[in-house]
């Protein structure tokens, strides 16, 4: 079973390997001001709602790219490129690696604001 971040259920992110070697190598170097910036807020969750309610986006995949805009440019991008290399053990794009973590994060929040009741996923759509 794999070992997701708090409040997460799997159903947008299947996997968060990524996002945790991430936040763990952060960790590591004593970089908490960025695992603070780049994860997911209340202000996140705020500014998804608001752009379901006043149906800015309608399907998972319009989500997913206005959250993800949001958060590429909280995340180290030397940060995730080391992170990637670490985990999968091969080299990628510093653009590629941004996009990767931030495609996670944009998975998560809409994770964290189903949980809260904010939003409701069904057939990968968003529903207000």
């Amino acid at each position: 079973m794999r070992k997701l971040p708090f409040m997460a259920s799997g159903k947008v992110v299947s996997n968060y390997d990524l996002l945790l070697r991430y936040v763990e190598i952060l960790e590591r170097r004593g970089r908490r001001e960025l695992i603070q910036k780049t994860l997911p807020n209340s202000s996140d969750i705020i500014y998804l709602k608001d752009i379901v309610v006043k149906g800015t986006v309608k399907t998972l995949d319009e989500a997913i790219a206005k959250m993800k805009n949001r958060f590429r440019e909280r995340i180290d991008v030397d940060t995730a490129v080391e992170a990637y290399r670490s985990l999968y053990n091969t080299s990628i794009s510093e653009e590629e690696a941004v996009d990767q973590i931030s495609r996670i994060l944009a998975g998560y929040v809409i994770e964290i604001a189903e949980q809260l009741g904010e939003i409701k996923l069904r057939n990968l759509e968003v529903l207000r």
